[in-house]
């Protein structure tokens, strides 16, 4: 499909599966359009215009100001490549509505109302919906850091999406079904994952150097945390018997490192093929707390071994993946009846 549309830039990349996809871009070097031109190519044009308008220096004293000077502090350089990613269509998108909005404006009673009914624009889809109001939450929360607003309006708000990751885990059936159906190079992608509780990004990254034959030691790119985690030994046996093909652990099957984009699509096709329902490659993180907290660990231990915060191991215990967990339930009764009591 020709777009024609000044300063547009195109890329192909060919996929793992050999299939060649294309990415347009605002411009060379700019955000990648989201939007799949094919499919909806007035969206597609839309996005375009709101990435260039938003890129075109305002006045400081404005809303489209404020997110240029957003956009070139720390807040947002020092964030990851896919963070960022994340964020510029929202703040594309903000631009664009709100852009000649004094930032004085932001002080006054009723901004928030303005903010809450832009997000409800959105409530078809409630996650993306949360996830813009997340975005501009953030970005003022950073200029009231700056003094260049008194107030954040968007502080609290709610969320449309009330759905949850409640019994959200990978089954055993599951995980025998994948290991059958998989090719080599995803398993090895879901071994990683299951049998270290990583995020999928930093998995990808993985180096051959990172491992030393009992350990794995990684910074995580969303926290900067540092994380030494001892292998599992499925997982030892696992790589200590891989061919290193690359720099990376995980390669595709050209064995060239992972992109992003994909491993997401190759992921994507090959579950749908296997039948697998229900389940994320990020609910393998679940999983490995799951799986943890079943063998007796602590929830000191499991956020030590994973990078978790020990908030974010009770949430997930509590919260999404243990709360109607059977197994749990039954082992608390099975000890008391042990100890007679």
């Amino acid at each position: 499909m020709r777009v024609p549309l000044k300063g547009l830039h195109k890329v192909k990349k060919r996929l793992s599966g050999g299939k060649t996809q294309t990415y347009y871009y605002a411009w060379r070097g700019g955000p990648r359009l989201m939007v799949d031109p094919t499919i909806d190519p007035a969206g597609f044009v839309s996005e375009f215009h709101a990435i260039s308008k938003a890129a075109v220096q305002p006045d400081n004293d404005s809303l489209a100001g404020l997110i240029v000077q957003y956009k070139t502090s720390p807040a947002y350089t020092d964030l990851s490549a896919v963070s960022q990613r994340d964020y510029d269509p929202f703040l594309a998108q903000l631009s664009s509505e709100f852009g000649d909005m004094p930032i004085i404006a932001l002080n006054e009673h009723g901004a928030r109302s303005v903010f809450k009914d832009w997000r409800d624009t959105m409530a078809q889809t409630p996650r993306k919906a949360d996830r813009a109001w997340a975005v501009v939450k953030r970005v003022f929360s950073w200029a009231l850091d700056m003094e260049l607003i008194t107030r954040n309006p968007c502080t609290g708000g709610g969320k449309l999406w009330k759905g949850t990751r409640a019994d959200i885990i990978w089954t055993d059936e599951q995980i025998e079904l994948a290991n059958k159906a998989l090719s080599d190079n995803l398993i090895q992608a879901l071994m990683l994952a299951l049998w270290t509780g990583q995020r999928q990004g930093d998995i990808l990254n993985l180096t051959w150097s990172a491992y030393d034959g009992q350990h794995i030691r990684l910074k995580q790119s969303k926290t900067g945390k540092r994380v030494t985690i001892r292998v599992y030994s499925t997982l030892k046996t696992m790589l200590d018997s891989m061919d290193k093909q690359s720099v990376t652990i995980l390669t595709s099957s050209q064995g060239t490192p992972w992109t992003s984009d994909g491993f997401k699509t190759s992921w994507g096709r090959a579950i749908k093929r296997a039948g697998i329902t229900g389940v994320t490659f990020h609910d393998l993180r679940g999983t490995f707390i799951t799986k943890a907290r079943r063998s007796g660990a602590t929830v000191e231990e499991i956020a030590a071994a994973s990078g978790h915060s020990i908030k974010d191991v009770t949430r997930v215990l509590e919260a999404h993946y243990l709360a109607h967990d059977e197994q749990t339930n039954d082992a608390v009764i099975l000890k008391m009846e042990k100890k007679g009591q």
